[in-house]
């Protein structure tokens, strides 16, 4: 499979790179990691709000994408 800056594709790498860089996504991901919240439960959050969406290089948000940017917070 080729790989994109460390990503498995260019969409992934730049939706990635578009939450990481967001300040109030960053806001939520602390406020949710301080409750407790499991990756699966902030997962759906972000899916509700993301999903199908695009960034504005015209990267699609998808299950993938948002798993990706979640499993990387969490590193």
């Amino acid at each position: 499979m080729a790989k994109y800056n460390g990503w498995s594709s260019w969409n992934e790498w730049n939706c990635v790179l578009w939450l990481s860089n967001d300040y109030g996504i960053e806001q939520m991901m602390r406020y949710w990691s301080n409750k407790g919240y499991t990756k699966l439960r902030i997962e759906k959050a972000l899916r509700e709000d993301l999903l199908g969406s695009r960034t504005p290089d015209g990267a699609v948000y998808n299950r993938k994408t948002i798993k990706s940017y979640v499993n990387n917070y969490f590193e």
